[in-house]
Parts: structure tokens; C-alpha cells; sequence
């Protein structure tokens, strides 16, 4: 969740903060008393990383090792926004259907009030025709008796 994502942006942008103040410094590679100061701000373990003291000797690798990361991470981040679209047009499309859907069942319900209402119709004039029918089968077989 939410905790997570916050743990992996501080961590990145530890990583980051750590690769840039390298790439900054006159530092070369071997000189690790410029490096020590950064190693002792704070001894972390980053996604498998070695800790900045165990690193320090070889700036280089410690380098290499922040920009992979970053380059995981950045891959990682276009994975999750290519999902995120393909999820969004797939709900976008699922609304629209849905929408169709609506106005033909909002046809279709209107359609079966028509029919209910001419069915309606049809059975009190098939009634009236019964009762009239039946009044003349009455007043026919009354009146010949």
C-alpha cells in the first residue's frame, strides 16, 4: 500500500541524494576519506545494497549499483503506468458498454409497458365481447324458450 510506496521513494531518493553527492566530489576512485563522511550519515541497507562503509572503498560500484537500482525502479514505474492505461481504456470501454446497455434496457422496459398496456386493452375488450356475447347467447336461447 501507501506505507510501502512511501519506503521506496524515501529510498530512492536516498539513493539518489548518495549517487549525486559522488558524481559531485572531486573524489577519485580510491580516495575514500572524502567518501566517509556520506558512509557515516546513516548505515542502510538498500534493496540488497552493502551498507555506504562497506562500499566506500569503491565509489564506482556504489554508483553503479544506486543508478541500476534507479533504472529497476524506472522500469518498474513504466510497467505500472503502461498497466494503469490498459486498466483505464478497459474501464473506460466497460462504461460505455454499460451505458449501451442502460438505454437498450431503458427501450426494452418502455417497449414492455407498451405491450402490457395493449395487453391490458386487448383482455377488457376481450371481456366486454364475452359479456355481450354472453348476453346475446342469453337473450337468444331466453327468448326462444
Amino acid at each position: 500500500g501507501g506505507r510501502g510506496s512511501q519506503d521506496r521513494n524515501f529510498r530512492l531518493k536516498e539513493a539518489i541524494l548518495a549517487a549525486k553527492k559522488v558524481l559531485m566530489s572531486d573524489v577519485q576512485v580510491g580516495q575514500t576519506d572524502a567518501l566517509a563522511p556520506m558512509a557515516s550519515e546513516k548505515e542502510t541497507e538498500f534493496n540488497g545494497l552493502r551498507s555506504l562503509s562497506d562500499m566506500r572503498k569503491d565509489s564506482t560500484m556504489l554508483i553503479r549499483k544506486y543508478l541500476d537500482e534507479i533504472e529497476r525502479l524506472e522500469g518498474q514505474l513504466l510497467r505500472y503506468r503502461r498497466h494503469t492505461r490498459q486498466l483505464e481504456s478497459e474501464l473506460r470501454e466497460a462504461r460505455e458498454d454499460l451505458q449501451k446497455d442502460e438505454e437498450i434496457f431503458d427501450e426494452k422496459c418502455a417497449e414492455m409497458k407498451e405491450l402490457s398496456d395493449q395487453n391490458e386493452e386487448l383482455r377488457r375488450e376481450l371481456w366486454e365481447a364475452r359479456q355481450t356475447n354472453s348476453n346475446e347467447v342469453f337473450r337468444a336461447g331466453g327468448g326462444g324458450a
